[in-house]
């Protein structure tokens, strides 16, 4: 598997962790410089060979991972807000500033870019190419002059976010960029929750703008100050703030968060990001390095607690669908987690202090696949308490990477409830393919019985209860 690393000085790192014994450096881009310091990256497409980095000085350039390639870059003057905060959208490169302006680039391939531009000798500056989307300066509120001064800043086409009632530059500290969804969400200190439509090409109003929680008693208002957001479903977000709260909204209901759970006990510095790990389980980092597993039906996992150094400040998951993170801090590693059993499998040190970490979506640890597709429930794995938390633990975790991703290992799952029919096949089957796919048997978390050929009548087994004890108890009088 690879794994690629960006510092603040500059450098893209390739490393290659198909060995479970070191990681091995095969690439290294660019040349060390603080101006340049690689704010965000992103893959290209699902083969995620080719990859975009953006630096602080706004360029971003287009290297081949797998051949040490430097494909082409792009001038935005834009610098992404975080490290996710840049991504590939429907052929579009998505950049998102720490002020809320936004920059679009449009991404070809070598084929694409042969026909497109076949006059044009520079081969490489071809596979990224200056985009005029359809939305029109007049669309978000600027005059001619305005609209000249956008067109000299960069390469693509780039504006302010319109968010309303807002003229001052908002402050963007958290962004998710969705490729499935195609939805952008924006948070920030000062800055309510926004969810913004790529494909509709309109961002001079958010699609949906979330509102703060009702005041104090005292009509004090609570302050904002968003630090990590999550694009759950098309419906539904998610944001961490610093004042240790993570709260969902449903665009569908209000826009006043709809539940909100207080994690102050278990986290005592900041959180800095959230990640969607499945359909009820996000990880949070925190400022002090650990990485936890939040459970919106029963809390923190304390077993799955990954823990660090430095400040997290990114966290990537498998493309592919394997039970393994990537995160990377200011401690100057780059780390590979188990998220179900939360045991570090890989740490790497990078030299310089990291900003962005990329996972590839081959199979890692090829020597030591047991490593990380062990039991779920290290300690007690005979004491589930039913059907129902053996198939939450053992949900293969959710893939948003790529729209168009139709052999990916992502699934819909259905709540699992007492009757146990069809409507649990799609996922015993997607359990059965990632487990065998992982190099063991199907029936190591949960046992099957399948009668004949009809797999719609798959019963899954439980422990069977010991039986109540006849003993008669002694009392004072015998």
């Amino acid at each position: 598997m690879t794994c690629v690393t960006g510092d603040d000085t500059g450098l893209v790192k390739v490393w290659d962790i198909t060995r479970s014994s070191a990681a091995s450096l095969k690439h290294t881009f660019g040349s060390q410089s603080r101006t340049r310091g690689v704010a965000s990256m992103c893959w290209v497409d699902k083969s995620t060979t080719d990859l975009l980095a953006c630096g602080m000085d706004g360029i971003v350039r287009r290297y081949d991972g797998r051949g040490g390639l430097v494909r082409g870059q792009a001038v935005l003057k834009v610098q992404p807000a975080t490290a996710a905060a840049m991504n590939v959208v429907g052929q579009r490169l998505v950049v998102v500033g720490k002020t809320g302006r936004l920059a679009v680039v449009k991404c070809l391939d070598e084929s694409h870019a042969a026909d497109d531009d076949a006059a044009d000798d520079d081969a490489g500056a071809r596979l990224l190419r200056p985009w005029q989307p359809s939305w029109g300066h007049a669309a978000a509120g600027r005059d001619a002059s305005q609209a000249e001064t956008d067109e000299e800043e960069g390469d693509g086409a780039s504006l302010l976010l319109g968010y309303p009632g807002q003229e001052a530059p908002v402050s963007i500290d958290a962004v998710h960029i969705h490729r499935r969804f195609q939805l952008m969400a924006t948070a920030g200190k000062d800055t309510q929750l926004a969810i913004w439509d790529v494909a509709s090409e309109r961002f001079d109003k958010p699609l949906f703008l979330a509102a703060n929680v009702r005041d104090h008693v005292l009509d004090v208002p609570y302050p904002v100050y968003n630090t990590g957001v999550c694009i759950v479903s098309s419906h539904v977000f998610c944001v961490c703030t610093a004042f240790h709260q993570v709260r969902f909204y449903d665009r569908r209901a209000s826009e006043r968060p709809v539940q909100e759970f207080p994690i102050a006990r278990e986290i005592q510095r900041r959180p800095t990001s959230i990640v969607q790990w499945n359909s009820n389980k996000f990880l949070i980092g925190e400022a002090s390095g650990d990485i936890h597993l939040y459970d919106t039906r029963r809390g923190f996992a304390s077993r799955a607690k990954m823990r660090g150094v430095g400040s997290v400040r990114h966290i990537v998951k498998h493309p592919a669908g394997y039970a393994i993170i990537a995160a990377i801090g200011l401690d100057r590693k780059v780390r590979i987690y188990h998220v179900p059993t939360g045991k570090l499998l890989s740490e790497t040190y990078i030299k310089q202090q990291g900003t962005c970490a990329l996972l590839a979506q081959d199979a890692p640890f090829l020597d030591d696949v047991a490593s990380y597709t062990g039991v779920v429930n290290a300690k007690a794995p005979e004491t589930t308490k039913g059907l129902g938390d053996a198939l939450w633990d053992t949900m293969v975790p959710v893939t948003d990477d790529f729209e168009d991703d139709a052999n990916g290992p992502s699934v819909a799952v259905s709540t699992p409830g007492p009757d146990t029919g069809s409507e649990h096949v799609p996922l015993l089957r997607a359990l059965r393919q990632n487990n065998q796919r992982a190099g063991r048997s199907s029936d190591a978390r949960i046992a099957t019985k399948e009668v004949g050929d009809d797999a719609s009548r798959i019963r899954p087994t439980v422990a069977k209860q010991p039986a109540p004890s006849t003993k008669r108890r002694r009392t004072p009088n015998d």
